[in-house]
């Protein structure tokens, strides 16, 4: 019996109180009555009901002396956007007082000038006592309120839940700066996120922020964007990170990841700071890079004669223009590609001819025959290395025009490469066809 009354009682109730929300809201937006209004933005039981009334009342004194006292944010946070710029004391209060940071927050977008200090003070507030402010929306609002001054509290800032497309809205240097640094992805993809850490980064404009990253970015690829964006005056920086790039293996001990070291050295034009790097970097690889952009023709040549890592020498190697030092190195060097280095920057045919008899690898051998002309001395070294040295004499063979030695060699030479050098050699069509290679 009680349930029918109430049922009946319903049916005497202003729409606006329905239970019934969609109904409750629709009848609100018909109302037009400014005292119908105030009764509602006080009594609608639903917040938005509540809300929808308060966006159609224009007195302000019933705005500032009743409604502020709602329990719902978003019904005080729509009362302090409606409000005039007249109202500086009561912004003032609300955004140091109120007990919801997007009221705070709307409160301090209403404040002028001569209040900036207030301003400040509440931004590092919210940001500091709730630096996980649910809304990435109001997280960039508060951010690109603050003055230079209070940068500072962005570093505890969360920055995870930020997407690719909130990038666009962030203009805060600072801000950006910390989004490239730590955003790390919630998956075990170690690319995951790197588009968002770069495009923060390419929004990053201001030196001593970019350094910052450089240095501290939690990822690899991250720091060497931010090297690479960094201008040519960070001489002494690109230095000590080329010298202290750690060494990361990649599949095995002979193989190097060195990309901060690489971007580093690649900026690096001051020759001081790069002999510094090629005598002590940790990582070989950017010592390496170092040395092939030294110029000083002295020190190249000490690090030719003297280092212990082979790519290195054959680094300098690469640089140098001595023609009797190359000799020296060719003839010394225990490693065959420092030497073959050296040989193929010799032009002395004498030394060369010395070279492709002597030298105990094939590789080096092969390289003094390719700069050889003299064809006599090519068919001597022709007959003259053993059998198995097919490698060197059939470059050999490719250098030799008399076709009376070539068919000697196409018909009787004991290796098959050799003999296929030959004949592909051979133009006396009759012959080829002879001897069944035609």
């Amino acid at each position: 019996m009680k349930s029918k009354v109430m049922g009946l009682l319903d049916l005497f109730k202003p729409a606006w109180q329905s239970k019934n929300h969609d109904k409750a809201i629709k009848a609100v937006q018909k109302i037009s009555n400014e005292e119908k209004l105030k009764k509602i933005a006080i009594k609608a039981a639903y917040y938005d009901v509540r809300l929808n009334a308060v966006e159609k009342i224009t007195d302000e004194t019933f705005l500032k002396e009743v409604t502020l006292k709602d329990s719902n944010e978003y019904v005080r946070k729509a009362i302090v956007e409606k409000l005039n710029e007249q109202n500086q004391a009561l912004f003032v209060d609300i955004a140091k007082n109120d007990k919801d940071h997007i009221v705070r927050i709307a409160a301090i977008k209403k404040l002028d000038e001569l209040h900036q200090t207030v301003v400040q003070d509440v931004c590092v507030d919210i940001l500091k006592n709730n630096p996980y402010v649910p809304s990435i929306q109001q997280r960039i609002a508060v951010i690109e309120m603050l003055d230079e001054q209070h940068q500072v509290v962005i570093q505890d800032v969360m920055v995870s839940d930020i997407r690719e497309k909130d990038i666009e809205e962030i203009n805060n240097q600072a801000f950006l700066s910390v989004i490239a640094k730590k955003c790390k992805s919630p998956t075990t993809n170690y690319y995951d996120h790197l588009p968002l850490n770069f495009a923060a980064l390419r929004k990053v404009t201001d030196q001593t922020l970019l350094v910052d990253v450089a240095k501290n970015a939690e990822r690899i690829p991250v720091r060497v964007e931010g090297i690479k964006r960094l201008n040519e005056q960070h001489q002494e920086l690109f230095a000590y990170i080329a010298k202290n790039d750690d060494i990361h293996y990649a599949g095995d001990e002979n193989t190097y990841d060195s990309a901060e070291g690489h971007a580093a050295v690649g900026k690096l034009t001051d020759q001081m700071l790069l002999t510094d790097v090629a005598q002590n970097a940790k990582n070989p690889d950017v010592r390496k890079l170092a040395v092939e952009k030294l110029t000083d023709q002295a020190l190249l040549k000490e690090f030719a004669l003297k280092d212990s890592d082979k790519y290195i020498r054959y680094a300098a190697v690469k640089t140098i223009t001595d023609e009797a030092f190359l000799k020296e190195v060719a003839l010394s060097d225990s490693e065959w590609d420092v030497r073959k280095t050296a040989v193929e920057k010799i032009k002395d045919k004498a030394f060369l001819k010395e070279v492709a008899l002597k030298d105990l690898d094939s590789s080096v051998r092969k390289v003094a025959v390719e700069k050889i002309t003299d064809e006599t001395f090519l068919k001597e070294i022709a007959l003259r290395l053993k059998a198995s040295d097919w490698y060197v004499r059939r470059a050999v063979i490719y250098k030799i025009t008399d076709e009376t030695f070539l068919k000697e060699v196409a018909l009787n030479d004991s290796d098959d490469f050799v003999r296929t050098a030959a004949v592909e050699m051979i133009s006396d069509k009759k012959f080829l066809r002879q001897h069944g290679y035609l």
